[in-house]
């Protein structure tokens, strides 16, 4: 959910920065033309990126915890389960 709150407001900056006037959709233009625009924007691009930052180290501890636990699955799992015979195992 955090990546995707995270896309949908970066998009939402970029439609606020496009040429296109989407006031009446909620979205007040960003004047990227003008100095102090520019500066908005790039000050919003910068919060995003430090939060994305911290989505993906949360996402890369996530994904790193269920492999650990899917490795110890399979590193438990019976045995007898496993299919060893060379000419393959029945489907």
């Amino acid at each position: 959910m955090d990546a995707f709150e995270l896309a949908y407001r970066a998009r939402v900056l970029d439609m606020r920065a496009s040429p296109y006037d989407l006031s009446a959709f909620g979205y007040h233009p960003i004047c990227i033309e003008s100095p102090s625009g520019r500066a908005e924007y790039v000050r919003q691009q910068a919060a995003i990126a430090e939060r994305a930052a911290a989505v993906r180290q949360a996402l890369l501890t996530k994904c790193r915890a269920l492999l650990e636990t899917v490795g110890q699955s399979f590193n438990t799992r019976d045995r007898s389960q496993r299919c060893t015979s060379p000419a393959g195992c029945p489907a």
